[in-house]
């Protein structure tokens, strides 16, 4: 006579149970491996943009003013960055670093000089706006608010918000911001150690 081998019911909802536990630890790491990548992206970022803000104050002796965050605008054109815009809204506020533009054609390539321009043209979303790993714009601002001998780089962020006010609403608008102990811990920037 031949015998079957067969699972119990029991058995079967064990090993149910146990595979997506299993599964629900593997995603949570892998959302977390994910989020700490990109956070590492960004803050890579942000430092190859202060390096090359700092190589540009070495040549010229100062950094691009902006009196509020303004996100900074870049334009690539042929795969070559053609013009960076920091600062204001109002035409006159702006400072455009432009390949076109004979006078500021030597400020635009002492700032890229320094930069891997690949990485940078990844972090461009469609309207030209330089981005974090999430999507969100980065902003820059100088005489910076929380960086006081220089200028403030900061990016939202997992969430796409920038820190918490005293009530605690995110906030997409960085000049809400009066101190630095109100930044939430997902923001990125070249002004806080984390």
């Amino acid at each position: 006579m031949k015998r079957y081998f067969s699972f119990t019911l029991v058995e079967i909802l064990a090993v149910t149970v146990l595979v997506s536990l299993l599964a629900a630890i593997g995603f949570a790491g892998y959302g977390y491996a994910m989020n700490a990548s990109r956070r590492a992206a960004t803050e890579s970022l942000i430092q190859q943009i202060s390096a090359g803000l700092e190589n540009f104050k070495i040549k010229n002796g100062y950094y691009p003013y902006s009196e509020s965050y303004q996100p900074i605008q870049i334009s690539v054109s042929n795969d070559f960055i053609e013009s960076i815009t920091w600062g204001g809204s109002e035409s006159d506020k702006k400072v455009v670093w432009a390949k076109s533009d004979s006078k500021t054609k030597t400020l635009l390539n002492t700032f890229i000089k320094v930069l891997d321009q690949e990485k940078l043209k990844k972090n461009i979303d469609g309207n030209g706006y330089l981005v974090d790993s999430w999507g969100g714009r980065i902003y820059y601002k100088y005489p910076g608010t929380f960086n006081k001998t220089g200028f403030d780089l900061i990016a939202p962020g997992e969430d796409g918000n920038f820190g918490k006010s005293g009530a605690g609403t995110p906030s997409t608008d960085p000049d809400d911001y009066k101190d630095s102990g109100e930044w939430a811990c997902d923001d990125i920037s070249n002004f806080m150690d984390k």
